[in-house]
């Protein structure tokens, strides 16, 4: 899996030698392999609002980042956090086209699911530059055409680190929807300067 990623995302190359050899010491370290991001979404903020999601996902789980970030945390304050290579991962798997769906559910407006070639990667360029476009087109470009499944048995191990159950991708889509629509509703309408 791991020869797989670098032979598709070269830009991981370094990460993926780094968790290999920490995986490997005698230090009892904690490696935490991550999924991709609820949060990304949020680079395509206006896409999304003006009713277009154009992150290609075939079938692929995502993870909210505040897990991630309280998982890191335990295991950097928890002298009693099991050592250990974990993969954290979301509740579920999904495609782009789910995910547009719920996106108009909870925006309460039409969303449409936007991954044909050219199409998307001129999106992300809109909102990307340099190495981070580069490495965000060749990672949608594997989650475009692979899928990735949810292993039952890592979301109990995920639920079991947290303590609680993994955000879902639908409760973060909602949380954030709200909060834009907020924003839209607060932000006052452009004057003219005539």
């Amino acid at each position: 899996m791991r020869a797989a990623f670098v032979e598709s995302m070269p830009a991981y190359r370094g990460k993926i030698e780094v968790s290999t050899a920490f995986a490997a010491s005698t230090a009892n370290p904690v490696v935490i392999a991550l999924a991709n991001y609820n949060q990304n979404d949020e680079i395509f903020k206006e896409d999304i609002l003006n009713g277009v999601y154009p992150t290609p996902i075939k079938r692929s789980n995502r993870i909210d980042l505040r897990d991630m970030a309280e998982l890191a945390a335990t295991a950097l304050i928890d002298p009693a956090f099991p050592s250990g290579e974990y993969a954290l991962i979301g509740p579920e798997s999904f495609t782009g086209a789910e995910a547009a769906e719920i996106w108009a559910a909870e925006l309460g407006r039409p969303v449409t699911y936007v991954d044909g070639d050219g199409e998307w990667q001129a999106i992300f360029g809109k909102r990307l530059a340099a190495q981070k476009l580069e490495d965000w087109i060749s990672s949608f470009v594997l989650l475009k055409n692979a899928e990735f499944p949810t292993d039952p048995a890592q979301v109990q191990e995920v639920t079991r680190l947290l303590g609680h159950a993994p955000r879902d991708y639908r409760s973060y889509v909602r949380e954030t929807a709200r909060l834009w629509k907020s924003q839209e509703r607060s932000t006052p309408p452009a004057t003219s300067s005539i």
